[in-house]
């Protein structure tokens, strides 16, 4: 099925193609922080991943507060990290220029 622009669903890569963001607690966090937050996340054994289309990642990182460098926020405004910023900004660079 096609729609009005003359493409099919499945063409459309972007969002057919998945991201997976690694976040962890914020290491400047204090063990209870950290332990609250992982909570909150569904955190174990320190880290987890959230599956997000490639057509969103700009959003997810936004609605995150992972979309600045980090260490931009200080810990009790950040509570979480990227841990693989390196793999997710290819993706997000490629968003960017279509």
């Amino acid at each position: 099925m096609e729609d009005a622009a003359g493409s099919a669903p499945k063409d459309d890569a972007e969002w057919q193609s998945f991201v997976a963001l690694v976040i962890a607690p914020h290491p400047d966090l204090t063990p209870a922080q950290a332990r609250a937050i992982a909570i909150d996340y569904g955190i174990r054994g320190g880290s987890t991943a959230i599956k997000v289309r490639r057509a969103l990642l700009f959003y997810a990182l936004r609605r995150l507060g992972l979309d600045v460098a980090p260490g931009a926020r200080p810990a009790n405004e950040q509570h979480i990290v990227l841990l693989n910023r390196d793999e997710v900004a290819p993706a997000l660079a490629t968003q960017i220029e279509t």
